[in-house]
């Protein structure tokens, strides 16, 4: 769990063109639960970001807080898309445990730990990962070029 600033452009975003964020501020979470004694987890991810800018490549004039539920629904599928690239290529294809499962089903279910900890680099590549983004984003200047 942390907080991580920058700047991320989720490209075309609704049809609006090209905009860019910066993220003010992120949470995420990872929590170990078991469904019929089987490990799975849950991965939660919070971002709010300001809008830093929209280059409207189609000549639309002017902000609307209409662009927001695009804006997010971008930054959200971006988000979603990178970190299931994270889960599939590092655990799924490589067994490797970068975001620390193994540690976390270890401090929440330390007897279901035991039996899977010997073979955890075969078994956490078929864990079942849940990944829920949520997105909020403010503030927009905007750059415009004629249509």
């Amino acid at each position: 769990n942390g907080t991580m600033a920058g700047a991320m452009d989720v490209g075309e975003g609704g049809g609006l063109g090209k905009v860019s964020l910066a993220i003010r501020e992120s949470s995420s979470s990872i929590k170990a639960e078991l469904t019929d004694g089987k490990p799975r987890f849950e991965i939660r991810v919070s971002c709010y970001s300001r809008v830093e800018d929209i280059v409207l490549e189609k000549g639309v004039a002017g902000y609307s807080e209409e662009f927001l539920p695009a804006i997010e629904e971008a930054q959200k599928a971006l988000l979603q898309k990178q970190i299931q690239a994270v889960v599939d290529k590092a655990i799924r294809l490589y067994g490797s445990d970068i975001l620390f499962l193994g540690n976390r089903l270890h401090q929440a279910h330390p007897g279901v730990w035991e039996g899977l900890e010997e073979h955890w680099e075969e078994t956490v590549k078929h864990v079942p990962i849940t990944i829920t983004v949520q997105t909020r984003a403010d503030s927009v200047e905007l750059k415009y070029l004629p249509g």
